[in-house]
């Protein structure tokens, strides 16, 4: 079954903005990008190469800081990280705000131990009273091949984004997405780049190990 099939998403899944819902699927690109020692990331329409997003890294030494821009360079999305949280927790705010009631959405890993790494997304509105996540994320290893992360919807299971990452010829990881029809391409980027900054500093206290 390929992933156009698995996924039925007729209504627009919009948990940012309905703008940011194509009626088609899109394959959008995330990569890396550095200006002036700042770390940054590129989204782009894989068919056409048209910017659909940057994201800047806000420095600090406590807490990682993502802003998510528009083309326009307006601030659609800010993610912060959580703090002194026993597992890997981020909270999504709209705009550069950074009160309480203005998150949107908070993802955290599925459990404390975990062989290989899933994700459960909260949305704000999101009542129920064992705190049961909208959206997850999990992640698929094959051999010789680049892993997989699945993102779906816990109700209907319906798959709305397929990431697989892909190596440039520069030594620079490339996420390469398919994003099904109707789903927030906001969304789905601000997912990848909350895995992309939770891998980075696994992989940094990893050499600082070594």
């Amino acid at each position: 079954m390929g992933v156009a099939e698995e996924a039925v998403c007729g209504e627009p899944r919009a948990v940012i903005s309905h703008k940011y819902c194509a009626p088609r699927q899109v394959q959008i690109s995330i990569q890396k990008k550095m200006c002036f020692f700042i770390k940054g990331y590129e989204v782009r329409d894989v068919s056409n190469g048209e910017i659909l997003f940057t994201a800047k890294k806000i420095p600090s030494f406590f807490q990682s800081t993502v802003i998510l821009l528009d083309p326009a360079k307006q601030a659609v999305v800010t993610l912060r990280q959580k703090i002194f949280q026993w597992r890997d927790s981020w909270d999504v705010y709209r705009g550069v705000k950074k009160e309480k009631s203005d998150i949107i959405f908070t993802t955290r890993t599925s459990s404390l131990f975990q062989l290989t790494p899933n994700y459960d997304v909260f949305l704000a509105s999101n009542n129920s009273p064992r705190k049961v996540c909208d959206y997850k994320m999990e992640t698929c290893y094959r051999i010789f091949l680049p892993p997989i992360c699945k993102m779906f919807a816990r109700s209907s299971k319906a798959l709305i984004a397929q990431r697989v990452k892909q190596q440039s010829i520069f030594g620079v990881d490339k996420l390469k997405v398919t994003v099904q029809p109707n789903v927030d391409q906001a969304f789905v980027a601000s997912l990848l780049l909350i895995l992309e900054e939770i891998n980075h500093s696994k992989d940094s206290e990893d050499s600082d190990e070594d």
